[in-house]
């Protein structure tokens, strides 16, 4: 039997052992498993840390040709309750902002990365990121300067981001005429839509209402070169609106004429506005739904430039 002493210094060593970090399981309600998630230590040597991080810190300036940057503490987990913001400014008015984001695993629809066209908040919204892209996807400027910032709530963390960034020229852009495939959508589920022209837009089925489960649906785009100097037009396809089951429903963009091409893109979730581009006058579009929900879809729009 213990004394009555080492009982009390027992039960008080218990009740004051430190916090551990807790991560929790559950599912989605309509049976898909959601990761865990992290709750750090608010004392933890990684908030002394971000504490230190600059960019969270009134902000970070960043102004050679190219660069790289990352969330705090990345690849492991970032901190809750983050603003951290990065200015990007090409020493040169003739170039504009090449940012391509390498990784994202960000909390989907609580902890977002935005991109502005521009050298503020105040600028036009490119890109509002949440959820995970394991595909290196590439923005632009309009000019010479980007406003990126990173926020975070107070439920929840993921690994963070990685993005490069380098200069570019100015993206030509040409007037394009307008067509439109949304009053087609079975021929694309149904072995494949065949698109040649300078521009587009291209809709899930029943667009703006609700797609249907197990959906394989392609759209190869080709347009047609007309340039006079013999380069190469490319194509530029840009998020209309994006609402799609995250991580089980998808549209993959490919760099070439099938999906044997590279992969340039995969978006899921929900998007604002994000723009990728081919490096020919080919582009291959799939989308993929799974059998147990379906949302509003998507609209793109393409055209060449």
């Amino acid at each position: 039997m213990l004394g009555r002493k080492t009982q009390l210094l027992f039960i008080l060593c218990l009740t004051t052992l430190p916090q551990q970090n807790v991560a929790e399981e559950n599912t989605d309600g309509i049976g898909h498993h959601k990761p865990a998630q992290v709750v750090l230590d608010r004392h933890s040597p990684l908030t002394n840390y971000i504490s230190k991080v600059k960019a969270c810190q009134g902000g970070e300036s960043l102004s050679p040709f190219s660069g790289n940057f990352t969330s705090p503490n990345y690849p492991s987990y970032y901190d809750n309750k983050l603003y951290c913001t990065w200015f990007i400014q090409m020493p040169n008015q003739g170039y504009i902002v090449n940012l391509t984001v390498i990784d994202r695993q960000l909390q989907y629809s609580h902890d977002y990365l935005y991109l502005y066209d521009g050298p503020s908040t105040n600028s036009p919204l490119l890109a509002a990121l949440t959820g995970s892209m394991y595909f290196p996807t590439t923005y632009y400027s309009s000019t010479n300067t980007m406003f990126v910032v990173l926020e975070t709530d107070d439920y929840g963390q993921e690994k963070g981001f990685r993005v490069n960034y380098t200069n570019a020229y100015p993206q030509k852009t040409t007037a394009p005429t307008v067509v439109s495939t949304t009053e087609m959508p079975d021929k694309a589920c149904n072995g494949g839509e065949y698109i040649y022209s300078p521009s587009g837009y291209i809709s899930s089925p029943n667009y703006p209402g609700n797609y249907a489960d197990d959906l394989s649906c392609t759209w190869q785009i080709r347009i047609p070169n007309n340039n006079n100097n013999n380069n190469n037009n490319v194509i530029k396809l840009s998020i209309s609106d994006f609402n799609v089951e995250d991580i089980f429903d998808f549209l993959n963009v490919y760099d070439g004429p099938s999906n044997n091409s590279p992969l340039i893109a995969s978006w899921t979730g929900q998007y604002y506005v994000e723009t990728v581009y081919s490096s020919s006058y080919n582009m291959f579009l799939l989308f993929h739904s799974d059998p147990v929900l379906a949302l509003s879809g998507f609209k793109v729009y393409f055209e060449s430039v």
